[in-house]
C-alpha cells in the first residue's frame, strides 16, 4: 500500500456533503453543457462572421468585376480596331493634298468607332497616329506629335518589347479625395510589321468610384492600389483620425490586418487591386448583436441548471442534515439525551439512525469500562515509577567508579597498571556516554582500541591488532557498542584459542549513504552450523557469547530494531583459518 504521506490527492475545501453533491452534479452537468455550448457558439460565431464578411466581399467583387469588364471591353475594342482594315488603312495611308478622300475615309472610321463606344464619351478614346499626312485632329484621331517625347519613347520601347497594353496613373482633374487619379490605357495598332497608331483610353476617377456606390461602416474605407502600389481612396468613412493611406502602405509592407478585416479583389485586366478595410470592432459588434439571443438563452439555461442542482442536492441530503444535527453536539450531552429522533422507513438514512442509536448505547458501556481501565492504568503507572526510582537508586554511580580507579592508580604507582586504569576509565566514559545511544565512529573505534588493550592485559596475550578507518566516516554517527561485541567475540572465541601469533584487523570504509566495517581474526574459526545458529532467531545468546553482556545476537537485535532490513551482517569463517564479520549499516548523521 502506498505511503499516505506521499500521496498528493487533491481535496475539495471544507464543504458540506450537500455542497459536495451540488458541486459534483454541477461539474458533470455543466461541463458537457459548456463544452457543447462553446462548440456551438464558436461555430455560430464563425458562420455569422463569414456571412457578414461575405456581404462586403460580394459587393467589392461585384464592383471590381464591373471595372474589369470595362477595362476588358476597351481592350477588346482596341483589338477590334487593330484588325479592321478600313481603320488601319486610313491610319497608314498618305493623304498629301487629298482632303476629300481623307474626309470620306475619316467619316467611315468615325462611324465604326461611334458604333463601338455608343454609351461612352468621345473624349475618353483617342488614336494617336504616326502618319504625318493626316489633316488635323478629329474626335478620335490625333497625331502622335501631341504626345510628349518621354511618352512616345516610353510607349515605343514598351511596344517593342511585345507589350500589348500600357497602364498609366495620372492626377485627376475631377473633384475627389486627395491623391485621386485617372487611369490611362495605351494600346498599339500594328496590323503588320510597323506600328501605325497608339490608342488611348481614359478611365476617370469618377467612372471607377461610381462602381462603389454603397454604404460602408464607420472607420472603414475602400482603396484602389495599382500594380505599381500607387494608392487611391475610392470611399473613405474614417472617423477616428487615422490616415487610411498609411494603413494601406503598412499593410502592403507587412500583410497584417491588425484591427481590420481586409477584403481584397484583383482586377484581372491590369493586375490592379481593390482593398476594403473593415474594422474588426464593427464586425464583432454585428456578430454579438445577431447572437445576443443565443447568449441570453445560454445564460438562462446555466442559471436554471444551477438552481435545479442546488434544490436537488438539498432534497437529497435533508434527512442526512437532520441526522448530523443530532450528532453535531458534545458527547456528554448526547449520552445524557434520553431519546433520539428515529426515522421511519427502511432506507439508508433510517439504517444509519438505528445504527447510530446502537452505537450510543455501546459508547455508554465503553465509557464505563474506560473509566475503570483508567483507574487501573494510573495505579500501574505509579507502581512503575516507584520501580524505576528504585532501580536508579541501586545503579552504580559512574563517578564513584572513576574516582575509585583513580585512587588505585595513585596508591599503587606502576606504569603498566596506570595504562590499564586509564584505558578502563576512557572505555567506560565512552561506553556510558551519559546514557546516549549514539556516538561518532571515532569514539566507537577509540572505545574498541581501549577494550583491546584491557583484554591483552587481562589475558596476558601478545596478539597484534591493526585498525584502519576512512577519514570520511570518522565524524559520522552510529549506534554505540556495535563493533565492541564483535571484537570481543573475535578475541575470546578466536585469537585466545591460539598458542601464539594471533592477529586482529578492524577496517571501516565509506559506501555512500552507508558504512562497511570488517573485523577479521586468524583464530580457530567456526563451522557453518554454528554461524547459522549465531544469526538465527532461536539462539540463546547467554549460551553462546556473554562477555560484557553483549554478543552477536545482541548486535543483530539492536540493528533490527533501529534499521529494519536496511543493514546487513555477514560471517565468513573456516576452521583453523579464522573468521571475518562484515557489517554494513546506514550513516545516522554527519557531524
Amino acid at each position: 500500500m502506498p505511503d499516505k504521506a506521499k500521496l498528493n490527492i487533491p481535496r475539495l475545501p471544507h464543504l458540506k456533503y450537500r455542497q459536495k453533491i451540488a458541486f459534483t452534479i454541477l461539474v458533470f452537468s455543466l461541463l458537457p453543457l459548456i463544452f457543447f455550448g462553446s462548440s456551438q457558439f464558436v461555430s455560430s460565431w464563425e458562420n455569422r462572421l463569414k456571412d457578414i464578411l461575405y456581404i462586403y466581399d460580394s459587393q467589392i467583387n461585384n464592383s471590381v468585376e464591373k471595372i474589369n469588364d470595362t477595362f476588358k471591353s476597351y481592350m477588346d475594342k482596341t483589338i477590334f480596331i487593330n484588325s479592321t482594315p478600313k481603320i488601319t488603312n486610313f491610319l497608314d495611308k498618305s493623304y498629301s493634298g487629298d482632303l476629300v478622300s481623307y474626309i470620306d475615309e475619316y467619316r467611315a472610321l468615325e462611324d465604326i468607332i461611334n458604333a463601338l463606344i455608343i454609351n461612352d464619351k468621345k473624349e475618353n478614346f483617342n488614336l494617336y497616329a504616326l502618319n504625318d499626312t493626316l489633316f488635323g485632329n478629329g474626335y478620335y484621331v490625333r497625331r502622335v506629335l501631341e504626345l510628349s517625347e518621354a511618352q512616345k519613347k516610353k510607349y515605343m520601347n514598351a511596344f517593342a518589347e511585345s507589350s500589348d497594353f500600357i497602364w498609366e496613373y495620372v492626377p485627376s482633374n475631377e473633384t475627389g479625395p486627395e491623391g485621386c487619379f485617372d487611369i490611362h490605357m495605351y494600346g498599339r495598332i500594328q496590323p503588320a510589321v510597323n506600328l501605325v497608331a497608339i490608342s488611348e483610353t481614359k478611365f476617370t476617377y469618377s467612372s471607377i468610384a461610381r462602381e462603389f456606390e454603397f454604404n460602408i461602416p464607420a472607420n472603414s474605407f475602400i482603396a484602389y492600389v495599382s500594380a505599381s502600389d500607387k494608392i487611391m481612396l475610392l470611399k473613405n468613412n474614417m472617423q477616428n483620425g487615422n490616415n487610411p493611406v498609411e494603413i494601406v502602405e503598412n499593410y502592403l509592407d507587412t500583410p497584417s490586418s491588425g484591427s481590420f478585416y481586409v477584403i481584397e479583389a484583383k482586377i484581372e485586366s491590369n493586375s490592379d487591386r481593390v482593398f476594403m478595410f473593415l474594422p474588426k470592432s464593427y464586425v464583432t459588434g454585428q456578430v454579438l448583436s445577431s447572437m445576443s439571443f443565443m447568449i441570453l438563452l445560454s445564460l438562462v439555461l446555466i442559471i436554471i441548471t444551477f438552481l435545479s442542482v442546488i434544490m436537488t442536492s438539498k432534497l437529497l441530503t435533508r434527512r442526512l442534515t437532520n441526522l448530523v444535527a443530532q450528532v453535531n453536539t458534545d458527547i456528554e450531552s448526547l449520552l445524557d439525551k434520553p431519546d433520539l429522533m428515529v426515522f421511519k422507513g427502511h432506507d439508508e438514512f433510517s439504517i444509519l439512525n438505528y445504527k447510530f442509536w446502537d452505537l450510543i448505547l455501546k459508547i455508554k458501556q465503553y465509557y464505563k469500562n474506560i473509566s475503570e481501565y483508567e483507574l487501573e492504568r494510573k495505579n500501574y503507572e505509579l507502581e512503575k515509577k516507584k520501580l524505576e526510582l528504585k532501580l536508579l537508586q541501586e545503579r552504580i554511580n559512574p563517578h564513584f567508579l572513576y574516582n575509585s580507579l583513580s585512587c588505585i592508580k595513585l596508591a599503587f604507582p606502576n606504569k603498566e597498571l596506570e595504562d590499564i586504569i586509564d584505558a578502563l576509565i576512557r572505555y567506560y566514559r565512552i561506553a556510558l556516554n551519559r546514557g546516549n545511544e549514539i556516538l561518532s565512529v571515532s569514539e566507537e573505534v577509540d572505545m574498541v582500541e581501549k577494550y583491546i588493550k584491557i583484554q591483552k592485559f587481562a589475558f596476558d596475550s601478545d596478539f597484534n591488532y591493526y585498525i584502519s578507518m576512512d577519514e570520511s566516516i570518522l565524524n559520522c554517527k552510529m549506534l554505540k557498542h556495535i563493533l565492541q561485541p564483535i571484537v570481543e567475540n573475535a578475541i575470546i572465541h578466536g585469537i585466545l584459542g591460539l598458542q601464539s601469533g594471533g592477529f586482529l584487523k578492524i577496517t571501516g570504509k565509506n559506501a555512500g549513504d552507508s558504512m562497511i566495517f570488517q573485523v577479521t581474526d586468524n583464530g580457530v574459526g567456526m563451522s557453518q552450523d554454528k554461524i547459522d545458529k549465531l544469526l538465527g532467531d532461536n539462539i540463546d545468546t547467554q549460551e553462546s557469547f556473554n562477555s560484557s553482556g553483549y554478543g552477536i545476537k545482541n548486535v543483530k537485535n539492536r540493528l533490527d530494531l533501529r534499521f529494519g532490513s536496511n543493514y546487513s551482517l555477514h560471517i565468513d569463517s573456516a576452521i583453523d583459518v579464522g573468521t571475518t564479520v562484515t557489517l554494513k549499516i546506514p550513516k545516522l548523521l554527519s557531524a
